[in-house]
């Protein structure tokens, strides 16, 4: 909370003070216009410190990630520690690169997490959410082919509205109103679609024949 209140206040703080029409460069040009030449070496250093440990700690994760919750679950034998330190080193190396292509392509941070988020979001929030409130009521195949489709589309929407200029992935209502769709509502409408699908045939086939 502490850390969240210093952010938004000196953000506001910045706002008023500093004199740049890139909002990305909000705190550096306060840093610059405020501070003298020792505070501004330890402020810059924050700012670097916190986008270092921020990238450090997601490249951590998704590469065990990778290596552990996927590659090992899809792998015919029980793979050895050694092998998994292997695929958790090709992991660190795929989310850099994953990383290192997103940040060329969306340099706005709040861009980055409102498509992105929306994608990965819709598509784990209701197969989640179905798993844990109905057990093993669909099969596994039926679940991920759900994340697997609602993140394609939503990606595939992305791509598309990053093409077409539209990165927020408006529209205009027959009324005038312009609304942002956003990846998240096709994730989700699609993981809805798929499970209901699931569910339904997963039904029929338990039927007792008459």
């Amino acid at each position: 909370f502490v850390f969240d209140m210093l952010t938004i206040g000196t953000g506001m703080y910045a706002v008023s003070m500093a004199q740049t029409s890139d909002p990305l460069l909000l705190f550096p040009a306060l840093g610059e216009s405020v501070l003298g030449p020792g505070l501004k070496a330890l402020f810059i250093f924050g700012l670097v410190g916190t986008v270092v440990s921020a990238m450090v700690g997601y490249t951590l994760v998704a590469g065990a990630s990778l290596a552990r919750d996927l590659a090992a679950r899809v792998a015919k034998t029980p793979p050895t520690d050694e092998r998994i330190v292997a695929w958790t080193r090709i992991g660190f190396a795929v989310s850099s690169l994953v990383a290192v292509a997103l940040a060329l392509q969306i340099q706005s941070v709040v861009a980055l997490w409102y498509a992105w988020a929306g994608a990965v979001v819709g598509a784990l929030l209701v197969p989640v959410w179905h798993v844990y409130r109905r057990g093993a009521g669909l099969s596994d195949g039926w679940t991920a082919g759900a994340m697997a489709l609602s993140f394609a589309v939503s990606a595939s929407w992305l791509a598309y509205g990053t093409a077409t200029g539209n990165p927020y992935l408006g529209m205009t209502l027959p009324g005038g109103h312009e609304v942002s769709i956003g990846t998240l509502l096709p994730g989700l409408l699609v993981s809805v679609i798929v499970l209901g699908v699931g569910a339904l045939a997963e039904r029929r086939t338990r039927r007792p024949a008459a």
